[in-house]
């Protein structure tokens, strides 16, 4: 997660107005913008037409812009390049290596490779929830057929009950 709290100023200020355009464009959002007379450092002028869009707009935006944050730290930056590599995007991988931008490498992304997009930030949720790396754990592995008769759900529902049992240190007349 990033270092900071949430502030669309933060995501607007930190991001390519090129970017931001392409994102605005495809959320289909009508920001009254001239951005190809926008300098990158003018933050005010997209501040004031992001506040001037109608509430269900801004609420797009706005969660969008909250995604992108949520990628900008350093382990979900890694699970960003982790699923590039794994998807085989090696030349996509080079193009984010250019940006010295997490949140141009998290938008770009979002943009140009969304099932990259959606299984990184699957994995850097996961990584937030149990406060490690869950990514670390995926390994190749040959497709099996689940094991879902009756006996193997018994000793299954055993194995984990005797787990959290063990892990619980449940003294007896608890």
């Amino acid at each position: 997660m990033a270092s900071c709290s949430f502030n669309p100023r933060t995501v607007f200020r930190q991001t390519s107005n090129g970017l931001l355009e392409e994102m605005v464009g495809m959320l289909n959002v009508p920001m009254r913008l001239n951005w190809s007379e926008l300098a990158e450092t003018d933050v005010d002028s997209i501040i004031a037409a992001y506040q001037g869009l109608d509430e269900e707009s801004r609420q797009r935006v706005e969660l969008t812009l909250h995604d992108l944050h949520s990628m900008v730290g350093e382990e979900s930056q890694l699970a960003i390049f982790q699923q590039c590599r794994r998807a085989g995007e090696n030349e996509f991988l080079k193009e984010l290596e250019q940006y010295e931008s997490r949140y141009d490498v998290a938008i770009l992304t979002r943009l140009a490779r969304p099932e990259v997009w959606r299984v990184a930030t699957r994995f850097a949720l996961a990584d937030r929830v149990i406060g490690g790396r869950s990514s670390y754990r995926r390994i190749e592995l040959p497709a099996a057929k689940p094991r879902t008769s009756s006996k193997d759900l018994r000793s299954f529902a055993s194995a984990l009950s005797a787990f959290y049992s063990a892990h619980q240190a449940r003294l007896p007349g608890r």
